[in-house]
C-alpha cells in the first residue's frame, strides 16, 4: 500500500510484500493508523522494510562511510506524514493478555528494517518490533528529523549492518543536510531494547549524527556538538545488545537523558581499540545524564566511555 491520504489498518495482516524502493509493506505520506495488526515479512530495496514514513536524503546517502567523502546533498526532501501503531493491553474478551501489534521479520536494503521515518510524527505502543534487519542503519527503527514516541514496546533481535541494531534517532543541521532540517526528538518509555546487534555502533540504540568513521576513530566536528538529536529514555531496560562499540547505547553529538532505566549485559567487540571502548554507553561530543534511579552495570568490556555522569566502570 502507498498512502497519501488516510489509512486505517485494524485487525489486519500486511505480509510477504516487496517494494523496489521504500516501504516494503506500507509507504506513507498521509495519516496511517495500524491497530492490533501485523506488518511482517516484507522487504524493501530502499528504506523501511515494513513501513516507510516519507523518503529522506539519508535514504540515498546515509550509508556507507566509503561514500561519505564525496557526499553532496541534492534533491528535494520528501515530507513524511503521521504514523500511529498501537496494540492492546487487554484481551478481546477482557482478559489480561492483550493483542500486540507487530513489525517483525522485515528487511530494508538501506535504512529502517522494520520502520523508517524521515520527518513527521511516529507513535508506537504495545507493539513487538522483532527480527528485522537493515543493510545500512536502524535494524528495527530508523527515525531522522522525526518526533518519535515509543511506549510499552519490545525492540528485540533486530540487526543493522551499519549503526543502530535496535533504534536509530538522528537529525539536526549537521554536515550533509540542508539548513532546514530540524533536530530529531524521541522518547522511549516503559520498553525493552534487547538482543539487538550492529556491525558498527550502537547495538541497542544509536542517537545523533550518523557520520562516524571507524578508520579515523571519531570524526570531530565541534560546530555540531550537542545539536543533533534529543532522546529521553524512561523506565526502560537496555539489555544484551552487541556492537563494535557502544553495545547498549552510542550517543554522537546529541543529548540523552536516562530516567529509571537500566543498561546491562551489553557488549562491545572492538578489538582494534582505535578509540575508547564501551559495552554499555559510549558518549561522543554530546551529553548523557542519568538520574539516581538509573543504573549502567555488568557491560563488557566497560560500562561507559567518555563523559557519562554518574556511570562507574
Amino acid at each position: 500500500m502507498a498512502n497519501f491520504g488516510r489509512l486505517w489498518l485494524e485487525d489486519s495482516r500486511v505480509h510477504d510484500n516487496h517494494a523496489q524502493g521504500d516501504g516494503g509493506g506500507v509507504f506513507n505520506r498521509g495519516i496511517l493508523k495500524v491497530d492490533q495488526s501485523h506488518v511482517d515479512d516484507n522487504t524493501a530495496g530502499g528504506n523501511g522494510g515494513g513501513i516507510a514514513n516519507g523518503s529522506g536524503l539519508a535514504g540515498k546517502y546515509g550509508a556507507a562511510a566509503s561514500e561519505l567523502k564525496s557526499y553532496v546533498p541534492s534533491g528535494k526532501h520528501e515530507e513524511a506524514g503521521t504514523v500511529e501503531i498501537i496494540g492492546s493491553d487487554h484481551g478481546k474478551n477482557g482478559g489480561k493478555d492483550g493483542e500486540k501489534s507487530s513489525l517483525s521479520d522485515n528487511h530494508a536494503g538501506k535504512n529502517g528494517g522494520g520502520l523508517f521515518s524521515s520527518g513527521g510524527y511516529v507513535t508506537v505502543s504495545f507493539t513487538a518490533i522483532t527480527g528485522n534487519s537493515a543493510s545500512e542503519n536502524g535494524g528495527g527503527i530508523y527515525a531522522e528529523n522525526t518526533d518519535l514516541d515509543l511506549d510499552k514496546v519490545i525492540v528485540a533481535k533486530n540487526h543493522a549492518d551499519g549503526d543502530g541494531g535496535g533504534v536509530v534517532t538522528t537529525g539536526g543541521k549537521h554536515w550533509g543536510y540542508p539548513d532546514t532540517r530540524k533536530e530529531g526528538s524521541a522518547t522511549i518509555a516503559d520498553s525493552i531494547i534487547a538482543d539487538n546487534t550492529a556491525n558498527r555502533f550502537g547495538g541497542g540504540i544509536f542517537n545523533g549524527e550518523w557520520l562516524v568513521k571507524i578508520e579515523e576513530g571519531f570524526l570531530v566536528r565541534p560546530r555540531d556538538e550537542d545539536d543533533n538529536a534529543a532522546l529521553t529514555i524512561r523506565d526502560t531496560l537496555v539489555k544484551g545488545n552487541t556492537a563494535l562499540n557502544g553495545g547498549g547505547i552510542f550517543n554522537n553529538k546529541a543529548k540523552i537523558t536516562l530516567t529509571k532505566t537500566r543498561v546491562t549485559e551489553n557488549t562491545a567487540t572492538d578489538t582494534g581499540k582505535l578509540h575508547r571502548v564501551a559495552g554499555g554507553v559510549l558518549n561522543h561530543e554530546g551529553h548523557v545524564k542519568l538520574d539516581d534511579e538509573s543504573l549502567i552495570s555488568d557491560n563488557d568490556p566497560t560500562n561507559c566511555a567518555n563523559t557519562v555522569e554518574d556511570c562507574f566502570n
